[in-house]
């Protein structure tokens, strides 16, 4: 375990109270004990299965359960009470981070459960067939494995129990109706059962346990010696249609254990090959390395058909400003091909008077759409496609330049008032200042993509409507009585887009004071290293809306805000990996169960990427705020063929293991653009380390300075000295850094 995973675990432990939240049953989570060891932060972990690009996937309910299609619900019991699996038994992914969940528990007699859950295409049979790409419906199908393991020296009883329940309400904002369904049984085969709802189907199921129905639900009884493993097989398809009878009488014939070891080999395997056709990065910290692994994954999962979206079974909707994000880091981490195909898909959200829209009256999707237009071919360097797609980007900046020029009264040269969601202003009365930031973003955007495009007078016309635009904004706050940007120009609203100012680019110079003094002013407000969201009305943090602000100090140049943030984000994740959106850190809760949130995982890679590479206007800096015990203990740092702004980049840092005390080495292997673009590349080390200043740069190295190095060009391999110096300094998740934080060079 990494010193950072620790700090983690005892930064929770610090900051949130034990057990897993207020408003659990305490009977139901004393029957079961956790055998994972996991780190969880919530108290309503939800979890995903699915499969790539499919309409839709599996949601894991806390209790545990999977949400099927049409408002059913497939639910788990166990123990001498046949309680329902609470939301205390951690579930974790195997390898980390693969779609396939796994849970490890004992109840009160002792014995032992393993329960793994995945999704593989429908009726897949053990020679497997085609994983990729949905048909007709898209449905698929669920595998459940239960293994169950006797401890005791005298037979033990042992029994797990299915639920199938659905939801009768009306209408889809109404309360829910939950009914308990009638479930029975037919034996097929000596160890083979069809399980029903009514005359319906509704699972698969092989066993060589005591099968009954009781109390509405199937039953599967074992007795069990200690060493004793009892297994029990179940596929249920995604979707129950319980008003039809099939004809004639469904019947399964293929071995369920083979089918789910096949089910469980191809997803292995298919998401492996899948994630090792593209760029990778490699950093010595398993936390981190899961998180974006199994960010990448559950983008899939939640990309239906290429449509990117920010949940499963919530936020079904496209939302650009989520998806944009969402590109963004498909495109940083080298999904190119992938990102493209569904910014295509945003296209199709541009209005007839040339605005992008995807929520009713919300400003801010046309800013960034123009940005992310621009910033995909950047890291492509599709020049063919960029010159198809700017028409569009003109459509957009005409309707931009008429709004703001015919703004005019007591909020002249800015946006009209409108509804924002993110600043919670919902009556639209109110000037939003972030819906300008991004839009003066999209602006600037569209002006390099019409000098890329060698439209030199398009460049000229709206570089200086760019400039207008940015002085009517600072006009409008300062004429205000403003010394910072404020979520509106009235002064309501919660923090959200105005922390943007400098991330994902920046719109306002990174020293200027109004930038400075809205990052204070959020920083003060920080609990458990996040701000809080809407304090007036919501009991609530915001997590990923944060590391606008994080991001922002990591433009800054601040190395210890910018890990602290970091960690911040990795503090509040699930078992599985799974960010949220707003959390009641009270009682450690997600809001209306947004686990896992994928525009939170999609503004980790970014963040992970930043702490790798970041592009200035001519030069890249590589590790420009990596945590110091990266580069110790003979860990290595690594990536290859990341797209940046100037081409793709590679390095390999590989650290010798005794350099804390010696001083040491590092092995570098580097491989940079060799364009006219780039004029210098820069590899840093965190603070508190220095190179040895050598006679004579060696060879594949400009200059040696004692806290960066000059790297040159091509494909390169070298060997740098370090000075002596302590070990890896432990920092805090909680509110800033106890040491002066100085800033960066900047290139």
């Amino acid at each position: 375990m990494t010193r950072a995973t620790s700090l983690i675990i005892m930064s929770a432990l610090v900051i949130t109270h034990t057990g897993c939240g207020m408003n659990q049953a305490p009977e139901t989570e004393k029957a079961f004990t956790d055998r994972s060891h996991a780190y969880e932060y919530f108290s309503n972990p939800w979890g995903l299965i699915g499969l790539k690009d499919y309409p839709s996937g599996t949601r894991i309910a806390p209790h545990l359960a999977l949400l099927l299609g049409d408002r059913h619900q497939l639910r788990i019991c166990a123990g001498e009470r046949m309680a329902r699996i609470p939301p205390s038994i951690r579930r974790t992914l195997s390898m980390g981070y693969l779609p396939i969940v796994q849970l490890r528990f004992s109840d009160r007699s002792s014995v032992g459960y393993q329960i793994e859950l995945l999704a593989a295409p429908e009726k897949m049979g053990p020679a497997g067939g085609s994983f990729w790409g949905p048909t007709g419906s898209g449905d698929f199908d669920n595998y459940l494995h239960m293994a169950i393991c006797g401890t005791g020296r005298i037979e033990q009883p042992a029994t797990i129990a299915f639920e199938f329940v659905s939801d009768l309400r009306l209408q889809a904002a109404g309360p829910a109706r939950i009914v308990s369904r009638n479930l029975s049984f037919r034996k097929l085969a000596l160890d083979r059962y069809t399980v029903d709802c009514g005359p319906t189907p509704v699972m698969d199921l092989q066993t060589t346990g005591e099968v009954f129905a009781k109390d509405r639900k199937l039953h599967v009884g074992f007795r069990l010696a200690g060493g004793e493993i009892g297994h029990v097989y179940a596929r249920v398809p995604n979707r129950v249609d319980v008003n039809v009878i099939p004809t004639p009488p469904h019947r399964f014939s293929d071995d369920l254990s083979d089918s789910y070891t096949t089910a469980r080999r191809k997803t292995s395997e298919e998401w492996n090959r899948f994630l090792g056709a593209h760029p990778a990065i490699g950093v010595p910290e398993k936390k981190v390395m899961d998180c974006y692994r199994t960010g990448i994954v559950q983008q899939f999962i939640a990309r239906d058909r290429e449509v990117l979206k920010p949940g499963e079974g919530f936020y079904e909707d496209i939302y650009l400003r989520d998806a944009a994000y969402q590109v963004y880091a498909l495109d940083v981490m080298g999904y190119g091909r992938e990102a493209e195909a569904s910014l295509e898909k945003c296209l199709d959200y541009q209005r007839p008077d040339g605005r992008f829209e995807s929520q009713k009256g919300q400003l801010d999707a046309n800013g960034y759409m123009l940005w992310i237009l621009a910033e995909h071919f950047r890291l492509t360097g599709d020049s063919e496609w960029l010159t198809r797609v700017f028409p569009r980007m003109k459509r957009s900046v005409a309707w931009l330049l008429s709004a703001i020029s015919h703004s005019t009264g007591a909020f002249p040269g800015i946006l009209p008032n409108a509804p924002a969601d993110g600043e919670n202003l919902w009556d639209g009365d109110c000037h939003i200042v972030g819906y300008d930031l991004w839009n003066l973003r999209g602006l600037e955007h569209a002006a390099f993509a019409a000098r890329t495009l060698r439209k030199d007078d398009l460049e000229v016309r709206w570089g200086a409507a760019a400039e207008t635009y940015r002085q009517a904004i600072r006009r409008n706050v300062l004429s205000r009585g403003l010394d910072f940007l404020p979520p509106s120009y009235e002064g309501r609203g919660t923090h959200w887009g105005n922390l943007e100012a400098l991330f994902p680019s920046p719109v306002f110079s990174p020293d200027d004071f109004l930038v400075e003094n809205t990052l204070r002013r959020v920083e003060s407000t920080y609990r458990e290293g996040v701000m809080p969201w809407s304090p007036d009305t919501v009991r609530a943090i915001h997590p990923y809306a944060t590391s606008f602000a994080h991001m922002s100090r990591l433009h800054q140049g601040y190395y210890n805000k910018a890990m602290d943030g970091f960690y911040a984000q990795l503090l509040h994740t699930s078992a599985a990996n799974g960010f949220a959106e707003g959390i009641y850190d009270d009682t450690r809760e997600a809001w209306r169960g947004t686990i896992p949130h994928q525009w939170g995982s999609a503004l980790f890679m970014v963040y992970l990427r930043r702490l790798l590479i970041q592009e200035g206007p001519h030069t890249l800096s590589l590790c420009p705020a990596v945590p110091d015990h990266w580069f110790s203990d003979g860990n290595i740092i690594q990536w290859d063929n990341l797209p940046t702004h100037f081409g793709p980049t590679s390095l390999r840092i590989e650290a010798n293991s005794e350099f804390e005390v010696h001083g040491g080495i590092l092995r570098v292997q580097s491989r940079l653009p060799e364009g006219d673009a780039l004029r210098a590349s820069f590899l840093f080390l965190p603070p508190g380390m220095r190179f040895e200043i050598p006679s004579k740069p060696p060879d594949g190295v400009a200059a040696v300075n004692e806290t960066h190095v000059q790297l040159k060009r091509g494909r390169q391999a070298f060997t740098l000295a370090l000075q002596s110096h302590g070990a890896p300094r432990v920092r805090s998740f909680l509110g800033r850094a106890a040491e002066p934080d100085a800033r960066r060079p900047s290139f």
